[in-house]
């Protein structure tokens, strides 16, 4: 499920990520990525990701998590 999750955000993102050519290309990318998920909320396949990874993963526990 992962996969199929970062594939689609990948797809979603490969016209911009073909033109990272510069800073300023950077910053539209990112400001494009950050206001699209924001947009979608719950629906951003990221979410989907990071909810079934929970706290139960060394990875997704991080040092912000709570002990």
């Amino acid at each position: 499920m992962a996969r199929f999750e970062a594939d689609r955000v990948l797809e979603d993102q490969r016209p911009q990520l073909g033109d990272l050519t510069s800073w300023p290309a950077w910053r539209s990318w990112r400001d494009k990525v950050v206001d699209r998920y924001r947009r979608q909320g719950r629906l951003c396949p990221l979410n989907s990701v990071t909810s079934q990874l929970g706290s139960r993963t060394p990875g997704a526990q991080g040092p912000w998590s709570p002990s």
